[in-house]
């Protein structure tokens, strides 16, 4: 009797193994296999794990630190320019600027007085 227990549940094991396999790894019920089954099942994952963290209401981290990063700027090198924005300007003239977690921000396109059209980044409510 316990041989045919075991051989009931290997049969429900591969059932269940082949109905998984048909539906996610092969494309259309075929031979070929979904070239995205390994990002799809890492997205599955991620979206899993989020949703259970909701559940629990587990926080995730929001801030960097970024005194842990090699060569990063410590946090009274840059100025508040806008809430939620700081800058840094370096000594070859570029900007380094750091975001707050939290901050809306959108990409515009913006035109100039010369009539040139930038990109840039607006920052609102």
């Amino acid at each position: 009797m316990k041989k045919y227990l075991i051989i009931l549940g290997i049969l429900a094991v591969s059932f269940f193994i082949s109905s998984y396999s048909i539906k996610n790894v092969f494309l259309g019920e075929s031979p070929r296999v979904n070239p995205y089954y390994l990002s799809n099942l890492k997205n599955q994952i991620g979206n899993s794990t989020s949703s259970i963290a909701q559940i629990f209401q587990f926080k995730k981290r929001s801030t960097y630190d970024f005194a842990a990063v090699p060569g990063a700027l410590p946090n009274n090198m840059f100025k508040q320019v806008a809430v939620g924005v700081a800058a840094h300007e370096r000594t070859d003239g570029g900007v380094d600027y750091r975001i707050q977690p939290g901050t809306k921000i959108t990409i515009k396109n913006f035109t100039l007085p010369d009539g040139r059209v930038v990109k840039g980044i607006e920052i609102g409510d």
